[in-house]
């Protein structure tokens, strides 16, 4: 399968789990002096699926269900997925024929224009959304019959496909710790768990349903209805969340339910099933949720009394879309219906920057706004926090400047690790103070 594939591969196999995965090459920083920022902060606008690739003329109603990540450690690179659709609030959401579902692009954005490269083979019939594994050099998602994980080589490190009962995989996460995959499945009403040791393919656990451990969570019989999965940052917990407003805990090693976030310990549900996070600064008991009254809530899992469990909260008046934090959990960035953005300090929520794309966006705008669809899909931050990708139903990639101002030491880190690649700072005999800074490890 060729030697880049077996080295790579070696080094996914070497990981064991008891601390986070991260990447063989040094860091690499967003290249601004290529692309200075514009008005209101915006920086780059990408086609998430360029017309070459697309193939056919792609209607002007149609719903782009997208996502865009940096890649662990190189916020030059955005890995990005998507799919055209044309929505329906009572029926299972119908694909544009003939144009490519779920196919994944590499951009590189050192260069102008930005270059796009093409991960062939890549495909997902379900909403899609990509998973850069935590080296770098991989991304996993849900393709057609399969999870799998290719490496940016186009070369297949894992793939595991339906079973014998035939559930359809309509979700996947890869751990920090880079040695698990969980994988949501369904047949018929049932949604069910299941995690994978990436290195052998077998099974870390027997699929467990997840009604069993969150009394209610099932598919709708429409087949609309969206669920997701996302590891904790110490890998040892899962949450699970439906867009029909559930979220759930679960432990890893015992796989038993720890917490139903939504309904039972906050009240109410949650927006949508992206409208979280884990604070990476936390191992696992602090997330952030969005519900669907609009309260944005950061709240702790663990907390022995209920009236203790809220640490912060804000009425945002508006439906929530997604709910993302920045790499070191000072920030936090809030998507909502109204096709706007707001950045918040996760120390008393105050709003740091407004970021509105309705004039960009002014035609989904006028088609999808007050719908139940999320309009804008993903977020994500660059390593160092100074840039955000947005992902949105029109079909475009956008990237923000943020405001955010480095520290001297954060800018020695910077320096640090854009010469030396990354798992070699682990390995230096530094003070452990010292490394868990230049790796931003908190626990």
């Amino acid at each position: 399968m060729g030697g880049v594939q077996g080295t790579l591969k070696l080094a996914m196999a070497s990981e064991r789990g008891e601390e986070r995965c991260v990447p063989r090459k040094p860091y690499r920083p967003f290249p601004e002096h290529v692309h200075p920022p514009g008005d209101g902060g915006l920086i780059l606008q990408l086609k998430a699926l360029p017309s070459a690739l697309a193939r056919k003329e792609i209607p002007e109603n149609s719903f782009w269900w997208m996502d865009a990540q940096f890649l662990p450690y190189n916020d030059a690179e955005l890995a990005v997925t998507s799919t055209a659709y044309s929505p329906h609030l009572q029926n299972a959401w119908a694909a544009v024929k003939g144009v490519p579902r779920g196919r994944i692009l590499l951009f590189d954005t050192s260069y102008v224009p930005v270059r796009g490269i093409n991960l062939s083979g890549t495909e997902s019939s379900m909403y899609p959304k990509v998973h850069p594994h935590p080296l770098g050099e991989a991304v996993g998602y849900t393709g057609t019959g399969e999870v799998r994980v290719d490496s940016l080589m186009h070369e297949k490190l894992f793939s595991q496909p339906r079973d014998l009962y035939d559930r359809v995989q309509r979700f996947c996460a890869i751990s920090g710790n880079g040695t698990h995959i969980a994988v949501l499945s369904q047949t018929l009403g049932f949604i069910y768990l299941e995690i994978f040791l990436m290195n052998s393919g077998f099974n870390y656990q027997r699929p467990m349903l997840c009604h069993k451990l969150s009394p209610g969570f099932l598919a709708s019989r429409n087949h609309n209805d969206h669920v997701e999965c996302k590891w904790s940052p110490d890998s040892s917990h899962l949450a699970i969340s439906s867009s029909h407003g559930k979220l759930f805990l679960v432990n890893k090693a015992t796989t038993t339910n720890v917490c139903d976030v939504f309904p039972d310990f906050l009240g109410g549900q949650l927006s949508t099933a992206g409208s979280y996070d884990f604070d990476p600064r936390v191992r696992f008991s602090v997330m952030a949720v969005g519900s669907s009254e609009g309260m944005l809530t950061i709240v702790q899992i663990d907390a022995v009394e209920k009236g203790k469990a809220v640490l912060e909260e804000i009425d945002t008046d508006s439906v929530i879309d997604c709910v993302c934090y920045n790499h070191d959990g000072i920030r936090l960035a809030v998507s909502f219906r109204t096709f706007e953005v707001k950045i918040y300090e996760t120390e008393g929520l105050s709003e740091l920057q407004h970021i509105d794309m309705s004039e960009l966006c002014s035609h989904q705008v006028s088609l999808f706004q007050g719908q139940q669809f999320p309009t804008v899909n993903r977020l994500n931050f660059s390593y160092d926090g100074r840039f955000l990708a947005t992902s949105s139903c029109d079909g475009f990639v956008r990237v923000w400047s943020t405001p955010r101002m480095l520290t001297l030491q954060e800018w020695c880190r910077k320096a640090v690790l854009q010469h030396i690649p990354i798992i070699k700072v682990r390995k230096c005999d530094l003070p452990r103070k010292i490394k868990s800074f230049l790796l931003s490890e908190f626990f």
